[in-house]
């Protein structure tokens, strides 16, 4: 590269984004890279040339000096676009790529080859290469390679069961070193379970199966294991695949549950017990399986609230609440019962817990948990108002560790009020937001101060039940962009001021003065070092 074109480079205007600055090293090409390129040139055109004498005997051709697999299929290329000193000859082009492969397509250690020889028969068209070109299309399917070749082969569901268990192809996708990979291992396990397959054989899917780590397979195996129509039954195997797939596959749930619902209530209590800590395992799961498991669950639950250990009827009430508020179908009575019962005439330990469950289940608006709440206001002498609560009255509830990093990422700030209601031992039932933010935010705010409030100083309301207005709340994205200003702080708002940026802070442009400091430096390396024969420069 010359001076005067390196001086050209670093004359260009500075654009106020090109900071900071890299400078890229080129150099001419050394006599000795010249004269290599030169000889690759002219070897090029000399095996462009003898494979056009050697057309109709291309063996002749792998033979001369320096005509290996690369260069060949270089070579095809320069005879397909006549390029760099190749006369334009695609049919040659195509017939040496063929010659380089030599018929083994599928094995062939160069894909790309192969899918050269695709693309040039693609590109020909003629009615002779269609044949050809679908066989190569499904083996570059098989490779799990398409480019090149189009998208996956077009054929019914006859012809890919029998392509696949072709020999040839079988021996490709089950041999040791491909047999792991998870598109041969799913060809491997689609052939083994189709009954209409050649190679059907479902006792080895099982196993292959059994030895990996999809919870879906896991499903599929025990299910098969379950159905006695592909293998004799086994349910002790079928049952462990299914314990392995519940956590993550909501199938195997359904499928486990008429397995393990009977032994709740059987005379082994070790096989009971294991059967209840799985089942609850899963039993706050949204799906299907998770809503049928709470429905088996309820029942037993119930029966608990009446145990003599007041800690299992805490448990079970607990239990019962959470299964609630995810939306079991069953009757909330007994549950709000027991609730009401506690707040009556029960311990301090059973009156905290059901104050507790009762503000989950206001939080969520469930049915008959507010009429429960309005007698246990009454008993006390009302709902009393609180006023408005300053800082010195709680302990600090939230910090800028809180901020949510969704609303982060989504850039949601704004300011939380709500108001609390209060149980007589200081902490917080529920939470009413009576001033949104966004729904990120508020679910925060709502779920910290049940969480983490406690009234103090407030002597006047001890042993009773309080409706006070809460500090407002304000979250205030940072100072992500140096040219914006900062959302104004609220008087008197607790703040909770977010600390990620989701983009990298932009750096302050550089002036004209600066930028031309910088040109300045670069031209005066470049020109020092353009001595030795290279274009350099470092900026300090």
């Amino acid at each position: 590269m010359s001076i005067g074109l390196a001086y050209a480079l670093l004359t260009a205007p500075v654009a106020a984004s090109a900071v900071p600055v890299t400078v890229i090293t080129v150099h001419d090409l050394t006599p000795k890279e010249i004269r290599a390129m030169q000889w690759r040139d002219r070897r090029l055109v000399a095996l462009c040339r003898s494979a056009a004498r050697h057309r109709n005997n291309l063996d002749k051709l792998l033979v001369t000096k320096g005509a290996d697999g690369d260069r060949l299929s270089e070579v095809a290329w320069q005879l397909w676009d006549g390029e760099d000193g190749c006369r334009r000859d695609r049919a040659l082009a195509i017939d040496v790529t063929r010659r380089v492969i030599d018929g083994k397509a599928l094995t062939a250690a160069d894909v790309d080859t192969v899918a050269q020889l695709a693309m040039f028969l693609q590109s020909r068209g003629e009615p002779a290469d269609l044949s050809e070109l679908a066989e190569l299309r499904r083996i570059m399917w098989v490779r799990g390679d398409y480019y090149g070749v189009g998208d996956s082969p077009t054929w019914s569901a006859d012809e890919k069961r029998d392509f696949v268990a072709r020999d040839d192809v079988w021996a490709f996708i089950d041999s040791p070193e491909r047999r792991e990979g998870w598109k041969h291992r799913a060809m491997l396990l689609e052939a083994l379970l189709d009954p209409l397959s050649p190679r059907h054989d479902a006792a080895r899917a099982v196993s292959m199966i059994e030895e990996g780590n999809d919870s879906r397979d896991w499903t599929r195996a025990a299910r098969l294991l379950l159905e006695r129509k592909q293998l004799p039954a086994d349910p002790v195997r079928a049952e462990g695949l299914l314990v392995r797939a519940a956590e993550y596959d909501d199938a195997a749930r359904l499928l486990l549950l008429p397995i393990l619902a009977p032994r709740l209530d059987g005379s082994d209590p070790v096989a009971a017990q294991a059967a209840l800590k799985a089942m609850q395992a899963w039993a706050s799961k949204a799906e299907a399986g998770g809503a049928a498991t709470r429905a088996l669950l309820w029942p037993g639950l119930v029966k608990k609230l009446s145990a003599p250990a007041s800690e299992v009827q805490m448990a079970a009430a607990r239990d019962l609440t959470q299964y609630a508020i995810l939306g079991a179908e069953a009757d909330r009575a007994p549950l709000l019962r027991w609730l009401d019962t506690a707040l009556r005439d029960g311990s301090e330990a059973e009156k905290t817990a059901s104050w507790g469950n009762l503000g989950r289940l206001m939080m969520k608006q469930e049915p008959g948990a507010a009429e429960v709440m309005a007698a246990a206001y009454e008993r006390e002498g009302g709902l009393l108002d609180g006023g408005a609560l300053q800082p010195a009255n709680f302990q600090p509830f939230i910090t800028a560790d809180d901020y949510p990093a969704r609303a982060l990422r989504d850039e949601s700030e704004g300011v939380v009020e709500a108001e609390a209601v209060i149980a007589p031992n200081g902490r917080v039932l529920h939470v009413v937001v009576t001033r949104s933010a966004s729904p990120i935010l508020d679910d925060i705010v709502q779920r910290l101060v049940v969480r983490r409030f406690r009234l103090k100083d407030k002597p006047e309301f001890a042993g009773h039940y309080v409706r006070a207005k809460l500090p407002s709340i304000q979250f205030r994205l940072p100072n992500c962009d140096i040219r914006a200003d900062r959302t104004p702080a609220v008087e008197a708002a607790i703040l909770v001021d977010g600390d990620y940026c989701p983009h990298p802070i932009q750096d302050v442009p550089l002036s004209v003065t600066t930028a031309s400091r910088v040109s300045e430096k670069l031209r005066a390396a470049v020109l020092v070092d353009d001595r030795a024969g290279h274009i350099g420069g470092a900026l300090r």
